[in-house]
């Protein structure tokens, strides 16, 4: 894992096609911003989480495009 140390409105870039924003700092939660292609699935790890114990459990997933934190 590379760990970096950013500012607000500092820029992550990932490859040529992904900008990771750092939007707000707070004292416990950093607001990140994602920019990157629409065929490129975003999910907070918690929600991935969930979509894979409901799919294991046979339940009945969302369309995970429709979720919050996921790409637009």
């Amino acid at each position: 894992m590379l760990a970096l140390g950013r500012k607000r409105f500092e820029k992550i870039m990932i490859g040529d096609d992904i900008v990771v924003t750092i939007l707000r700092v707070g004292a416990s939660v950093v607001t990140v911003g994602v920019e990157a292609p629409k065929d490129v699935r975003i999910l907070r790890s918690e929600l991935q989480t969930q979509l894979q114990t409901e799919i294991v459990n046979g339940g009945a997933v969302s369309d995970a495009q429709d979720a919050p934190g996921t790409n637009p």
